[in-house]
C-alpha cells in the first residue's frame, strides 16, 4: 500500500519511520504523520529529491511536476 501526499509517494511497507527524510528536507516541508509516515506539510517543496535519494529503505518516490522536469 502507498501513502500519497501532494507529489510524495511513500511505500508504507518499506518505510521504517526513521524520519531521515524529515531531518534532511531542505525546506522543512516534511513531517511525520500519526501513522509514522512522512507527509508534505505545506507547498514549499523545491524538488531537490534529497528525501528520495537518502531514504535508507527506498520507500519514497518524489513525483516531479511536469514543469519541473
Amino acid at each position: 500500500m502507498v501513502w500519497i501526499t501532494k507529489n510524495l509517494i511513500v511505500d508504507e511497507e518499506a518505510c521504517n519511520g526513521c524520519g531521515r527524510c524529515v531531518e534532511l528536507c531542505t525546506t522543512d516541508n516534511l513531517v511525520m504523520n500519526e501513522k509514522g509516515l512522512p507527509e508534505v506539510a505545506h507547498d514549499e517543496c523545491w524538488y531537490c529529491s534529497v528525501c528520495e535519494e537518502e531514504c535508507p529503505t527506498d520507500a519514497i518516490d518524489l513525483q516531479l511536476p511536469y514543469l519541473v522536469r
